[in-house]
């Protein structure tokens, strides 16, 4: 909602699922940087960055995330024990714990605060500094623990099903091999009709859904059916896009266009997942905005 406000943007959308924005402008470069301008606001430490790089440094994070929780948690395990030691040294410990456990979200608790946005940081926030008063020291540290080991593993849940669903859209093909005046030609899948013959050679996968004129060969299914045998077909059998030749040579007769192949089905409902909504996903957003 809000980058849609800025002047230079038209029709923004957040795809959470491939992690992608995509919006209309008249000047792409301003409008990036208006909205990279607002995304600080939020995020000061926001930044593009190449997508290897940016899974690398997810991967090492929730490494750091891991191991802090770890130390935070061991500290507060030796503040609460009830191990006779001075004043100072317990609440050198007990705070050291505190901030280890939950130092990213105390300080996005106070960036969203001085913008007027309460959310689940400054109620965290709050219910350690409360236990801490009235001398519930170690439930304090448990809830800071359990909600900061709660967002380390919905990062690792939600890193995992991008991963799944990054596998999918591999699914789209780059060319199809067409035979056109008795020559072979690679061209974009979109360009190839109906009726045309399309050559799959081993390693390749099918672009576009048709039935085999020639040829047999066993093909790897999984990535539409999630079955791991091999299939086999011959001449004659319908065969779909997306599949992979293991080993012959097909020579296929397209039965329709790449945009209503199976391949272009599941991509666009991969694509189009995000901007549906269930009617309780709906009402949550009515009720949050």
């Amino acid at each position: 909602k809000e980058i849609n406000k800025i002047d230079s943007v038209e029709n923004a959308k957040i795809d959470f699922v491939h992690s992608k924005l995509s919006f209309e402008s008249e000047d792409c470069d301003k409008a990036l940087t208006d909205i990279i301008n607002l995304t600080k606001q939020v995020e000061s430490d926001a930044k593009i960055e190449n997508k290897n790089k940016s899974q690398k440094k997810i991967n090492n994070k929730l490494i750091v995330d891991f191991v802090i929780l770890f130390l935070g948690v061991a500290i507060g395990v030796l503040c609460v024990l009830n191990i006779a030691m001075p004043k100072w040294l317990f609440w050198t410990l007990f705070v050291a714990s505190a901030l280890l456990l939950g130092y990213k979200t105390y300080i996005k608790a106070i960036k969203l605060l001085l913008r007027g946005v309460v959310n689940e940081n400054l109620l965290i926030t709050i219910s350690v500094i409360g236990a801490s008063i009235i001398g519930k020291h170690m439930e304090a540290l448990m809830v800071v623990a359990l909600y900061s080991l709660g967002k380390i593993l919905e990062g690792m849940a939600v890193d995992k099903s991008r991963k799944s669903i990054e596998k999918l859209t591999n699914l789209e093909p780059e060319y199809a091999v067409v035979v056109r005046d008795g020559k072979e030609a690679k061209v974009s899948p979109k360009e190839v009709q109906i009726g045309e013959t399309i050559v799959v050679r081993p390693g390749e996968r099918v672009p576009i859904d048709g039935k085999i004129v020639d040829g047999s060969a066993t093909l790897d299914m999984q990535s539409l059916t999630g079955e791991s045998l091999l299939v086999s077909k011959n001449s004659g059998d319908e065969i779909l896009s997306g599949s992979i030749v293991k080993d012959g040579i097909l020579k296929i007769e397209t039965t329709g266009l790449y945009e209503n192949s199976t391949v272009s089905k599941i991509l666009n409902l991969i694509e189009n997942a995000s901007e549906k909504k269930s009617k309780t996903e709906t009402v949550i957003s009515k009720v949050a905005s």
